[in-house]
């Protein structure tokens, strides 16, 4: 699938405290106007009692984008040459392994695996250089809006080997 755009989009946790964040890869529209996607989302697993925040990514396809989860604007960034869902797929999974990430003790970190993938997609020559810039900027924007649901500083997990 060709990718024209990359979309972070956040949806309220089922207690409505904060937001949850994914990506979502987006095709250029169709000849109906609809853009498919490819949503990556990240979450601790809760099951394996070693690694209980350990991640997992799961990968889903959506006849459009707009089916996705909108509760707050979400940022997009455009992809800046051609290339398809699995060129970023393997450049992100296969060479960089982004989905080797582990939930705080508290099972957040999720915007933060979505800005370090954007990152990493940055030093790639996917996406604009400035991506670090745009996202801390979304950020602000977004925590002035929403105050303790979107907290700031950015919470953070960690990549492991």
């Amino acid at each position: 699938m060709p990718v024209s755009r990359i979309s972070v989009r956040g949806t309220e946790t089922p207690d409505g405290e904060v937001f949850h964040f994914i990506l979502a890869l987006v095709a250029p529209k169709d000849e109906h106007g609809e853009e498919r996607c490819i949503t990556l989302n990240n979450s601790p697993s809760y099951t394996d009692p070693n690694h209980l925040m350990r991640g997992v990514l799961v990968m889903e396809y959506h006849e459009s984008v707009k089916s996705v989860s909108r509760a707050l604007d979400p940022l997009d960034v455009d992809v800046r040459s051609k290339v398809t869902a699995a060129t970023l797929c393997h450049f992100l999974f296969d060479e960089h392994h982004v989905e080797q990430y582990e939930f705080n003790e508290n099972g957040q970190g999720c915007r933060h695996w979505c800005a370090t993938v954007l990152e990493k997609l940055a030093e790639g020559g996917f996406v604009r250089e400035d991506i670090g810039q745009l996202f801390q900027q979304f950020e602000k924007e977004h925590h002035a809006k929403w105050g303790s649901k979107f907290p700031m500083p950015r919470i953070v997990g960690s990549y492991y080997d």
